[in-house]
């Protein structure tokens, strides 16, 4: 009889070794928790770097306009010759050979309804927002759009820098829109309440 009971020991050295049922469903809980609470930080922080971006777009095309008074005296006119003011910017944010294709102070905007190829349906991105997921060109028109939108008071008249009344540093001069504009076509608005 001693011989049956040892066929039913288990020897401890003999025992697989290895995760259990309910261990790999535990560990695949908590990995399941760790994921949650990981992914809307990583969409936070990425959302947050797409914020910082289009700040320092807002900042580039701020230094444009400085360059632009400073060579011109004044700001751009939006709708000079049928072009918006981003027209006007285009050498300061390294876009000459595209400026003098358009060539905005001597020549008319050809068509307003519909971009030319290479020419006003080139994608800038220093007038997109990476925040703002829409497609790149204006439909049907085909513009290069602009996430960007003037103010009126400023770009209305292409007044001086000196003339703003409130300074410099206290008035908007472009602001994030999310309407459908186009970098060379004319539109500016206002702060005003509706």
């Amino acid at each position: 009889m001693p011989s049956i009971r040892r066929k039913f020991l288990v020897d401890p050295k003999s025992r697989r070794s290895g995760f259990t049922l309910i261990e790999l469903l535990a560990s695949i809980a908590i990995i399941g928790v760790l994921v949650a609470i990981i992914l809307p930080a990583i969409q936070y922080t990425r959302e947050k770097a797409r914020q910082v971006e289009c700040k320092n777009r807002l900042k580039q095309i701020g230094l444009a306009l400085q360059n632009h008074q400073s060579q011109f005296g004044s700001l751009p006119r939006d709708g000079q010759n049928g072009y918006g003011y981003g027209a006007f910017l285009l050498p300061a944010l390294d876009q000459s050979p595209l400026y003098d294709r358009l060539s905005p102070l001597t020549s008319p905007l050809p068509n307003s309804a519909q971009a030319r190829p290479n020419i006003e349906d080139t994608i800038l991105a220093v007038f997109l927002c990476s925040s703002h997921s829409v497609l790149p060109r204006l439909d049907p028109s085909q513009f290069g759009r602009s996430d960007y939108l003037g103010t009126a008071n400023l770009f209305a008249t292409g007044m001086a820098l000196t003339d703003v009344q409130d300074g410099e540093s206290n008035t908007l001069a472009v602001g994030e829109t999310i309407s459908d504009q186009g970098w060379a076509l004319p539109g500016t608005g206002t702060c005003d309440s509706p």
